[in-house]
């Protein structure tokens, strides 16, 4: 996966959050310096509540994760002042290296998923997303079988549709 994000990104000259944090020690170093500044860019820039070119789609890729993000005066209802306490107090805590080394794993996952390559999502199932940030809005979406989905997203046609989209575990480029 690593290789896919330097071709894709790296090589070109661009941004990649997931690349950025390929790297040891300086991802953790911006994100301990100020977590909650950092929580609230990061978790803002990706939100459905940002306003358009809040991820910067110019970035290059000798820029760092935090550059060009903003802090919103007002950070919408779905991250509360306390709970953003409780998971700065948790990142001050435990520190960033083990969630950011999440994305050092990718190839690992990739190697164990392939044991699951033609399995089918089995009923019941069932998949959900906020209208802003639906699968289908951040990146190229797959379709795959499912018995119903929430009446509220987007990909669906309604609450009993047979199909809707979905994605891998995470995005691969902001929807902006």
């Amino acid at each position: 996966m690593s290789e896919i994000f330097d071709a894709l990104f790296t090589k070109r000259g661009k941004f990649f959050y997931q690349a950025w944090f390929q790297k040891l020690g300086a991802p953790e170093a911006e994100a301990e310096a100020d977590p909650r500044g950092f929580l609230r860019k990061f978790y803002y820039a990706l939100s459905g509540d940002a306003p358009k070119g809040a991820w910067p789609s110019d970035k290059t890729a000798d820029r760092t994760l935090l550059d060009g993000l903003i802090d919103p005066p007002e950070f919408p209802a779905w991250l509360t002042p306390k709970d953003l306490d409780y998971y700065v107090g948790e990142f001050e805590r435990s520190g960033f290296f083990g969630p950011i080394s999440r994305y050092r794993n990718h190839e690992r996952d990739f190697d164990y998923l392939r044991g699951f390559a033609d399995r089918r999502v089995e009923q019941p199932a069932s998949s959900s997303a906020a209208p802003a940030t639906s699968p289908t809005t951040c990146s190229a979406a797959a379709t795959i079988p499912l018995r119903s989905c929430a009446a509220s997203s987007p990909t669906c046609a309604s609450p009993t549709s047979s199909k809707v989209a979905a994605t891998g575990p995470s995005r691969s480029a902001p929807k902006r």
